[in-house]
């Protein structure tokens, strides 16, 4: 597997303020290619959403970046 750094941009709904904010993450996806990590790092962009008490709402952009990015 290959090492990929994945930019996902969103927005995260903050459930106890009612609030929607822009959101934008890298991270660091162990993948067989450039499909397959956008795809673990739209389901990563999720979670971290969860992990703060946040929903991550439909419609991200997730992106491979090539070195010097």
């Amino acid at each position: 597997m290959t090492a990929f750094r994945v930019e996902v941009t969103g927005t995260w709904r903050d459930l106890a303020q009612s609030t929607d904010q822009p959101w934008t993450q890298v991270f660091l996806v162990a993948a067989p290619g450039p499909t397959a990590a956008r795809t673990a790092g739209v389901q990563l962009f999720g979670g971290e959403a969860a992990r703060r008490r946040c929903l991550a709402l439909p419609g991200c952009d997730a992106r491979v970046l090539i070195d010097g990015e």
